[in-house]
């Protein structure tokens, strides 16, 4: 069962490969989570910020990326 669950993760993560994905940036500032949960690595980014991450591949039972911008967000008061 376990096998089966990981090669139906990486088949769906082999889907978003070459996608824009909008991720919250987690500590330490080189992953975070996709709005369908994929958790994605990436370059260092600022911690709780969203950033828009170009998915380039797959490792680690996760998603591999880099960030190619940062959405204009207005500063909450």
């Amino acid at each position: 069962v376990l096998k089966a669950s990981a090669q139906r993760l990486e088949a769906w993560l082999k889907t978003l490969v070459g996608s824009r994905q909008s991720v919250l940036v987690e500590r330490p500032g080189t992953r975070g989570h996709a709005g369908n949960f994929a958790d994605i690595a990436f370059d260092p980014a600022p911690v709780g910020s969203i950033q828009t991450v170009l998915v380039t591949g797959v490792a680690n039972g996760g998603l591999t990326g880099g960030v190619i911008s940062t959405p204009n967000v207005a500063a909450v008061a």
